[in-house]
């Protein structure tokens, strides 16, 4: 068995999305290395468990990558704006003032 685990090249363009998601949401901006620390955590990682400042994970030989949200407040904003502020249980905000 080899050691470490490699991000896959045609997953990198996606892990490191998330990564510049997340940055941006924190209004960090984007990430400021070529890979990301995403990336550069995973690879780093001899046992397959490691995190960053966002994300928890967990990398497996079959190849699965497990993410956990550490930033909880951070995902409530992602859904917000992907969701157009109209998430189930919470009423339509524009028909909301509509009388």
């Amino acid at each position: 068995m080899g050691c470490g685990f490699r991000v896959d090249h045609y997953r990198e363009l996606h892990i490191r999305a998330i990564d510049n998601v997340f940055h941006a949401l924190d209004c960090n901006g984007t990430i400021k290395t070529h890979r990301g620390p995403l990336i550069d955590a995973i690879e780093a990682v001899k046992d397959g468990t490691g995190g960053t400042d966002y994300f928890r994970f967990r990398c497996f030989r079959n190849r699965n990558l497990h993410l956990e949200f550490k930033r909880l407040d951070l995902v409530a904003k992602l859904n917000a704006v992907a969701g157009g502020m109209r998430l189930r249980g919470q009423p339509n905000h524009k028909n909301a003032n509509a009388g």
